[in-house]
């Protein structure tokens, strides 16, 4: 994949409608991580940094929820992370926002469509995979960072694999897709880039006006709902407390809802999840 061409980067968004994120932009060949750029630059340059957007063709210490690695090798997709400056509502909602500005860019500018999974995950299933488990084309991770004035930040960090599974490392083989292998058309980073900061622009306007229809969009496309889980919730301590039962729904903050067997319910803000193949069907579990 050629080196990322901020100019033409410039013009795709420019050619877009207004009000996107991103309109300045920062990128690195090589960085640690695109989440520490932008943390670096929220302490450093307060509102100024805000809208902004963090690119890098590769990440040599990327990281995934819970600290985990985010394996990003050079050329294998976009690397963004987005310092978002809002309420502290709208903060709390950065992951759907998101994932649903991804999957808007995508199907504008790729013409593919995608789902998602609880908590962070852009999914699709590849034609050459048709009927398998959904294969995860894009990931977010959202971190709140205290700001001057008592503001808190947001910093939405994403990855979109542009090319193939190939491109990544043999462990995530069967659990990952790339644009071009599900179907969808080829994509630069630039062009990736802008989709993504105007939609993302739509969407984050969306967490702090019509938060409500921001969930309900996610929901609708959540392919975790429905079906019978199995959480790891963290805690201290060396191992999670493990929860089993029927995801039925999300709360307006995006919590997950899951009905155990004895008919409790419980909210989960962050859990690994085990999704079982067959979806519930429509009432059962239900009370």
């Amino acid at each position: 994949m050629p080196p990322f061409d901020e100019a033409r980067y410039l013009r795709l968004l420019a050619a877009r409608p207004g009000g996107a994120v991103g309109a300045r932009v920062r990128y690195r060949e090589r960085t640690g991580s695109t989440m520490d750029d932008a943390r670096s630059a929220a302490a450093s340059e307060g509102l100024a940094s805000c809208g902004g957007a963090y690119v890098a063709g590769e990440q040599e210490a990327g990281r995934g929820r819970h600290g985990r690695r985010w394996d990003s090798p050079p050329g294998a997709g976009l690397l963004v992370t987005y310092h978002l400056c809002g309420s502290a509502p709208a903060v709390a909602r950065a992951t759907i926002a998101g994932a649903l500005a991804v999957g808007d860019a995508l199907r504008e500018a790729a013409a593919l469509e995608v789902r998602y999974t609880w908590p962070n995950d852009v999914v699709v299933e590849s034609p050459a995979a048709a009927g398998t488990a959904a294969r995860k084309i894009a990931g977010i991770l959202a971190e709140s960072v205290p700001a001057a004035g008592g503001r808190v930040d947001a910093l939405l960090g994403i990855g979109v694999n542009l090319t193939s599974a190939s491109a990544l490392p043999t462990s995530l083989s069967g659990s990952a897709a790339g644009v071009v292998e599900a179907g969808g058309r080829p994509l630069a980073p630039e062009e990736m880039l802008a989709a993504l900061s105007a939609a993302l622009g739509a969407r984050w306007r969306q967490a702090a006006d019509e938060p409500a229809a921001l969930t309900a969009a996610w929901r609708r496309q959540l392919l975790t709902l429905g079906r019978r889980v199995r959480l790891a919730v963290p805690r201290s301590g060396p191992e999670a407390r493990v929860v089993e039962g029927l995801a039925f729904d999300v709360s307006p903050e995006g919590e997950l809802l899951v009905r155990s067997g004895d008919g409790s319910i419980a909210s989960f803000a962050a859990a690994d999840v085990t999704t079982g193949a067959v979806p519930v069907a429509p009432g059962e579990g239900e009370t």
